[in-house]
């Protein structure tokens, strides 16, 4: 009986190593893809912080433009802090003071000093 030397197909070791390598590289894939992802949402929490500096900045100097300056609560309830997919809770203490933001399952502090004569309301993580 003679054996083929031309057999087509491969081995089960080639088809093993073949499974190991693809294995190693989704996985060094996905921690890469998880590290960005999380990138991204850092990312957006100091875009949301900035979103909120700005309306508040520009709030404040259309009421001082207009020479009309009231109290912070005031300046606070006038200004919108929709933030679309950023969800803003204030939780117990006042909403003026700051609160909690969350984005995408991740959330963070903020703390808001208030706006005097001197100058807008600013906000910090």
């Amino acid at each position: 009986m003679q054996l083929r030397q031309n057999q087509k197909g491969f081995t089960l070791i080639e088809m093993v190593a073949t499974l190991v390598i693809l294995g190693v590289l989704a996985s060094v894939g996905m921690v890469k893809y998880e590290r960005l992802s999380i990138g991204a949402v850092e990312n957006d929490f100091y875009i949301a912080l900035r979103e909120l500096n700005v309306r508040e900045s520009l709030h404040y100097f259309d009421v001082r433009i207009a020479d009309k300056y009231v109290d912070d609560e005031t300046l606070f309830n006038i200004i919108d802090y929709d933030l679309g997919a950023a969800k803003w809770n204030s939780g117990p203490r006042p909403a003026r003071t700051g609160g909690q933001l969350k984005i995408q399952g991740m959330s963070k502090n903020l703390a808001r000093a208030e706006s005097s004569l001197k100058g807008p309301a600013q906000w910090k993580i």
